[in-house]
């Protein structure tokens, strides 16, 4: 059961929009385009889900609960502090999503 007292998590969460930068090597990079700021909770991960990621990922991935948002979607980046998490599925359940993301920088 969802409980919006547990989004105790301040996440912000940017687009990769169309537009490019150099950045100071030369690259082009996306410029990122915040969408909206919200508040969410992280699911916590028992032991043996972490073993078992590792055994067959090399990335780190998190469960996020928060409210539904029509307006996020997959390739969004999440901020969480100064980490930085790609979307990879949002699962909708009624009025609250669960969002699994994964560990970029």
């Amino acid at each position: 059961m969802y409980n919006p007292g547990r989004n105790k998590t301040r996440i912000k969460v940017y687009s990769q929009g169309a537009e490019y930068t150099e950045n100071e090597v030369g690259e082009l990079v996306p410029k990122l385009k915040l969408k909206f700021a919200e508040w969410a909770e992280i699911k916590k991960q028992t032991g043996k889900e972490v073993l078992e990621q590792r055994k067959t990922e090399h990335q780190l991935g998190r469960t996020l609960s928060m409210r539904f948002r029509p307006d996020l979607a997959p390739e969004d980046l999440i901020y969480i502090g100064e980490d930085e998490y790609l979307v990879l599925a949002i699962l909708p359940m009624g009025r609250y999503m669960e969002v699994v993301v994964e560990w970029q920088k």
